[in-house]
């Protein structure tokens, strides 16, 4: 099958022959759409062309498909009511709004569908639909869905280790892991809630040779077996993951002007990094998290609340600068809106050391 890069026009009328020949005696069409893996680039010769037929009238009371052989690949065809479309939107927005909204993995998935997809018939109305739904805000739902399933995963692997229970906290570390990484793709813009195609988007947006990626894939392909002890040193591992990945996010939205690098030494820790004493190294399992709009410390149990400028100076720690390095990042590189002073920032430093959250 061709992929997105090698979808011509040809293959495009194709589809759309073949559809409009298999749908001419059915409800007045709205318009219709290419989307799922050949539409995203992703398809492989095993995939279908997955194409949306959209009706305006209601008599089509839920979504049906039919599946069409072609001499290019099979055609699985699903109709859609328009309004139900609507009403979808509807409940995004609401949702977007942070409102009460039932909310539920179809919506998410349908909305994801006419975001990516590829007009073939009616182009002027699908581009009217998909120019009404907020992908902003569809990837920024996403991104904090998969962050609050990240802290539960990585909460529940913790309550694994306490009672001894290794074999379980190394599954929930690595499903936070595969939470963390679906929230980083989200925050790049990815839309897709589709599990088999994370490593191809995770390729796509971050690229083979990113930290990021290469940390991801030796986490959640390695061995993480062995001893009890090697279990919980991978719980680590994990931890020091989603940590940098939600200071990454901290970052970007509470100070889109510092200059942050999501790096080897945030990535792995000292461990595996030249040691440079007195360099300063968060402790793995602390986090900072945002609770209707409030900044927690976290650590194996939530402790306090923090301010911004507190903030910045837990993302300037990246487990290699020496305080006086913090300093200085920070003198450079500290929002205007702080008034961060060396004397502060030694003193929230010390808080830190205090609660056992850095060296």
């Amino acid at each position: 099958m061709a992929l997105l890069n090698e979808l011509s026009n040809e293959t495009l009328e194709n589809v759309r022959s073949i559809v409009n020949e298999n749908t001419k005696n059915l409800h007045v069409k709205y318009f219709s759409f290419l989307s799922g893996s050949a539409a995203e680039g992703l398809a492989t010769r095993k995939s279908d062309f997955d194409v949306y037929v959209v009706f305006i009238e209601d008599s089509i009371k839920e979504s049906t498909e039919i599946f069409v052989p072609s001499p290019f690949g099979k055609i699985e065809i699903t109709f859609l009511n328009y309004i139900d479309i609507l009403a979808i939107f509807e409940k995004l927005k609401i949702r977007f709004e942070a409102k009460e909204s039932q909310v539920n993995s179809y919506d998410i998935h349908i909305a994801h569908r006419i975001a990516t997809g590829i007009p073939l018939e009616n182009a002027e109305e699908f581009s009217s639909l998909r120019q009404s739904l907020n992908i902003g805000n569809l990837s920024r739902y996403l991104a904090d869905y998969a962050l609050s399933y990240a802290e539960k995963s990585f909460s529940d692997s913790i309550g694994n280790l306490d009672a001894h229970d290794e074999d379980t906290a190394v599954f929930n570390a690595t499903c936070a892991v595969n939470y963390a990484m679906d929230h980083l793709l989200a925050e790049n813009g990815n839309t897709s809630s589709l599990v088999k195609w994370r490593i191809r988007h995770a390729k796509r947006i971050l690229g083979n040779s990113n930290p990021v990626f290469l940390r991801y894939v030796e986490l959640t392909t390695g061995n993480s077996g062995g001893s009890d002890r090697q279990k919980r040193a991978f719980v680590e591992s994990a931890a020091r993951f989603l940590q940098a990945i939600s200071d990454q996010t901290l970052a970007s939205r509470f100070f889109p002007t510092m200059s942050f690098s999501l790096g080897e030494s945030r990535l792995w820790g000292q461990d595996v990094m030249s040691k440079r004493t007195p360099s300063i190294t968060k402790r793995a399992c602390t986090r900072v998290v945002v609770t209707k709009g409030k900044l927690f410390l976290l650590d194996y149990d939530p402790m306090f609340e923090i301010s911004q400028d507190v903030l910045a100076v837990w993302l300037a720690i990246d487990n290699l600068r020496t305080q006086s390095e913090i300093i200085e990042f920070l003198t450079a590189n500290s929002p205007t809106e702080l008034d961060l002073s060396a004397e502060l920032i030694c003193s929230h430093l010390e808080q830190f050391r205090g609660n056992f959250l850095i060296n």
